[in-house]
């Protein structure tokens, strides 16, 4: 099997499993969310049977063209409620692990974090202990 590797788009943040992004809201706020995995994306295509569903990965069907979010990066995210005045505010939430138990999980493109408006902040090793686990 050939591996490839992908590369971050030249506009968005680069970041890791472990690693929180700030990003600031339409209001002004600071978000903060944690990086649970980094994944690609397959479309499943759904094919009905007298015996039920079972589903094809688009990327098997003959096409000219490339599948769906055919090599995209998408992070799973785990997204927490608070919302902070400024940046340095939620520095301080994540390294005190202060942000309290995630909300919920999103899957997001990477393309939605350009570096002019998200940027990625990583916890030293010793805070690993604080880490949300869900």
């Amino acid at each position: 099997m050939d591996a490839q590797t992908l590369t971050y788009p030249s506009e968005t943040i680069q970041c890791v499993p472990g690693d929180y992004i700030m990003t600031k809201t339409e209001e002004g706020a600071w978000r903060v969310l944690f990086v649970k995995d980094l994944v690609l994306l397959s479309r499943l295509i759904p094919l009905t049977f007298p015996q039920g569903i079972e589903l094809l990965e688009e990327r098997h069907m003959a096409e000219s063209q490339a599948p769906a979010y055919f090599r995209e990066i998408y992070l799973l995210l785990a997204d927490f409620q608070g919302l902070f005045s400024n940046r340095n505010e939620a520095i301080k939430a994540v390294d005190a692990g202060a942000l309290g138990n995630p909300l919920r999980t999103l899957c997001s493109p990477i393309r939605q974090f350009p570096r002019t408006d998200a940027f990625v902040h990583t916890r030293s090793r010793d805070n690993d202990a604080k880490t949300p686990k869900d």
